[in-house]
């Protein structure tokens, strides 16, 4: 078996940072990109005769053994006995027969009637891709899927070579090292220009791939193209705006990029772009200078779905989209993981040009009760069918008075979990006549109104936690103040004008380090409270040291002793030092 590992794209073929894809809208593009699964196959020959009734030669005939483990030898021994034979569909997605096993497909004289080739997952190469498009007996296939390998730049200019693949009509590259030069590749290309479906999701395509689009493609009669996670941004953006790719798209997925307001502009209102349906715009950022770029294109006259989350739009963006007459034809707008807060909301639920609008999401953003409210006191959006306010900041009150509204009669889910929604506020809500049939999506209100419990008695409790909170922030600007004291009366030790390494430096010295090692301790035991006194004296040991002065030995060894801090032979020390110290200054 020939197993053919992905290669690395080269240093050179993106030149932007490619964006992680956040957890929970990076199952978007796997699950837009993955068929619905079909249960294993166990036996790939008798699950193959199984796939196959009795045909009269005109229905399809298909073969599906994805997930099968199916490697090179059970390949060519299925392609021996003749189990291809004028099928029009094959899926093989999800094996280990690597690109020898693709290559021995391709080999195949059974092949004539296939217009439908699913190979994703299969660990291919550029060799595999080198095989397709030399085949012969592909010349009908209209639907090739390659997603999830490891097909570089030399695979993907092989197939754009082909002579024999002249009727494709979709092509999926996703999570492929295709790179800026494989995309250029695809541009050059004359003879993919029957493609409608374009998938070149997380392809590693960056500013100056997007820039060989727009300076030549001749596949022009693209109707949808994927181009999420590829991480270009604003300057790729503005390229591909004058390639001919987006002359008659009619879905454009954009999601998981840099594009900002720039990018924007440059994209919607350039002039050359075709009325699309379906725009996908998720986790860029775009902001609500880029929101108004959209509202204010009159390309998007015929939109019809508009995603838009996690790109930071506030309640100037909500506000432009409301009163933008581009919105006229939208019917699904995802305005989620944004910053729109009440007067977006207002300004969104009172709008007259998203009469037709039939799905909106808010989710996880900054709606409270007056924004809730908004959309059952205005009876702008009367075709509304679902809306999600989840997680936001919608209270009791907020729900009670979204419940009084009676402008939301066709509404079939209303989705409020993740509030500070308790029973008293969800009880309106099932009460209501005209939302009798509505699937209410509310969290559990015995866990809220425990948690509301929680909050009230917890009152006191916080407080008290802010007061202690003061208090030691007082003590650590105490001990910030302690540290202060300590290396500046060492600093006076050090920098003292008698030079001579008497008796009286050697006390000052000591006294003033032994105090400084004590307050550091105390400092780090209580935040420098306790220590500040010990510091002050050892502070005021420096002053001495560094004025030359003397001082009162009584008076010291007296609250010395009373700390503890010197034994007899220390104390000594000290008696002898102080008879000594007026002859020593008056030399």
């Amino acid at each position: 078996m020939v197993d053919s590992k992905p290669t690395p794209p080269d240093s050179d073929e993106h030149d932007a940072t490619v964006r992680e894809v956040p957890p929970e809208l990076g199952e978007e593009v796997d699950r837009d990109m993955r068929q619905p699964p079909r249960k294993q196959i166990p036996t790939p020959r008798r699950q193959t005769r199984a796939e196959h009734p009795p045909s009269d030669g005109q229905q399809p005939r298909r073969t599906d053994l994805r997930d099968g483990d199916l490697d090179l030898a059970g390949l060519e021994e299925m392609i021996g006995v003749g189990v291809f034979e004028g099928v029009t569909e094959i899926d093989l997605s999800g094996n280990a027969f690597g690109d020898a096993g693709v290559a021995a497909l391709c080999r195949s004289p059974h092949l004539s009637k296939l217009t439908v080739l699913r190979l994703a997952h299969n660990s291919l190469g550029d060799e595999a891709l080198a095989a397709l498009a030399g085949a012969a007996a592909l010349t009908h296939l209209e639907v090739l899927d390659l997603s999830d390998n490891g097909i570089g730049p030399q695979g993907v200019a092989a197939l754009a070579g082909s002579t024999h693949l002249l009727h494709l009509s979709e092509l999926d590259l996703s999570r492929n090292p295709v790179g800026n030069t494989g995309a250029a590749a695809l541009s050059r290309s004359t003879v993919l220009i029957g493609i409608k479906r374009l998938v070149l999701a997380q392809c590693q395509i960056g500013d100056a791939g997007m820039a060989a689009f727009g300076a030549r493609t001749a596949m022009a009669n693209t109707e949808l193209l994927d181009l999420r996670g590829n991480g270009f941004g604003d300057k790729g953006a503005a390229e591909f705006a004058r390639s001919q790719l987006v002359t008659n798209l009619k879905e454009l997925r954009l999601s998981f990029n840099r594009i900002g307001p720039a990018g924007a502009t440059a994209l919607f209102q350039a002039g050359k772009l075709a009325p699309i349906h379906v725009l996908e715009l998720n986790d860029n950022e775009l902001g609500d200078k880029g929101a108004v770029a959209i509202a204010r294109s009159f390309q998007l006259a015929n939109l019809d779905r508009l995603e838009l989350a996690r790109n930071g739009i506030g309640d100037s963006g909500a506000r432009a989209l409301a009163e933008s007459t581009t919105m006229a034809s939208v019917a699904h707008l995802n305005l989620a993981h944004n910053r729109v807060g009440d007067a977006g909301a207002t300004a969104l639920a009172s709008s007259t040009h998203l009469a037709t609008l039939g799905r909106l999401d808010l989710s996880h953003n900054q709606v409270g009760d007056d924004g809730a409210a908004a959309f059952g006191a205005h009876d702008a959006l009367l075709r509304l069918v679902e809306l999600d306010l989840s997680h936001n900041r919608i209270a009791d009150g907020g729900a009670t008075r979204l419940a009084e509204g009676r402008h939301l009669s066709r509404l079939a889910s209303l989705d409020l979990r993740g509030n500070a929604i308790t029973s008293h506020g969800q009880a309106p809500l099932h009460t209501a006549p005209h939302l009798a049939g509505v699937d209410l999506r509310l969290d559990d209100p015995e866990v809220l109104d425990l948690a509301a419990a929680d909050a009230a008695t917890g009152t006191v409790h916080g407080q008290l936690g802010l007061n202690r909170l003061e208090v030691d922030t007082r003590r650590r600007r105490w001990g910030a103040a302690a540290w202060v004291l300590g290396p500046v009366g060492s600093a006076l030790v050090l920098a003292s004008r008698t030079r001579r390494q008497d008796a009286v430096m050697r006390y000052h010295a000591v006294h003033s380090l032994a105090l400084f090692g004590v307050g550091g301790l105390l400092t780090f035991l209580t935040c420098g409270v306790a220590a500040i006194p010990l510091l002050i004296a050892q502070l005021w040991f420096g002053l001495k040291a560094f004025r030359g002065e003397s001082f009162d030995v009584a008076m010291l060894s007296r609250a010395l002793h009373k700390r503890g801090a010197l034994d007899r032979v220390r104390t000594e020390a000290v008696e002898e030092a102080s008879a000594r110290a007026p002859k020593l200054l008056d030399e």
